[in-house]
């Protein structure tokens, strides 16, 4: 991404790439012939430019760009400065829709299709215990427990509600390395990493040291 200003243009000022004129550069972006640089879309550094794959302003400003719309069409009556930003509205919500939809929090059915696990943050990172078993109780009747840990000491721990997937951090947009992964069917831990393909379908990868050396399963999203 390109971060030049023309003149002297204040660098803290980041440029709005409005939807009629998408990838303007300098302090203003240019609108329906307006030269208007939006005071409501400063939502920090440079990154915050909207583009194609960028949104300077989230959900929570929607109702205070529509404000100023309404107050521009009274003012001034300019159609296309008021189509402009009906645009970037419709780019915002579209945009920050696809953003939220693209996460891992969720329940999730494991490839096997006997449990599902449920994501959610803890801190900053990513954890994950099963909640649901197609068959929750084990030959005698008795819920399931983790017989196969190898400390004996856990072994009548149960099953339901077990923590199972920690320590994820984000790494890219959509991918989430660096945690760990336990497996109850051979009681033993293994190093995990992820990546969201879309609303419905997670890849998870599990190895012992290498990436390469490991397995991927695909889990689908259950809601």
């Amino acid at each position: 991404m390109n971060n030049h200003n023309n003149g002297a243009a204040d660098k803290s000022t980041p440029t709005v790439a409005l939807a009629c004129n998408v990838g303007a550069q300098g302090p203003a972006a240019s609108c329906g012939g307006i030269n208007h640089t939006p005071d409501w879309c400063k939502c920090g550094p440079p990154r915050s430019l909207v583009s194609s794959a960028h949104v300077c302003c989230s959900y929570e400003r929607v109702n205070m760009i529509r404000a100023k719309a309404q107050k521009l069409q009274r003012s001034s009556g300019h159609a296309s400065a008021c189509l402009c930003i009906a645009l970037l509205l419709s780019l915002l919500a579209e945009t920050a829709a696809g953003a939220e939809r693209q996460t891992p929090s969720g329940v999730w059915m494991h490839a096997n299709e006997r449990i599902q696990v449920q994501i959610f943050s803890c801190g900053a990172r990513l954890c994950g215990n099963i909640a649901w078993f197609r068959w929750p109780n084990d030959a005698d009747g008795q819920p399931l427990v983790d017989i196969k840990n190898k400390n004996p000491a856990l072994r009548s721990r149960p099953l339901l509600g077990l923590t199972v997937l920690r320590g994820l951090r984000r790494t890219t947009k959509n991918t989430w390395t660096g945690g760990r992964i336990y497996n109850p069917d051979d009681g033993r831990n293994y190093n995990v990493q992820m990546s969201i393909q879309d609303d419905t379908t997670l890849k998870v990868r599990a190895y012992s040291v290498v990436p390469a050396a490991g397995k991927t399963l695909i889990w689908t999203r259950s809601r």
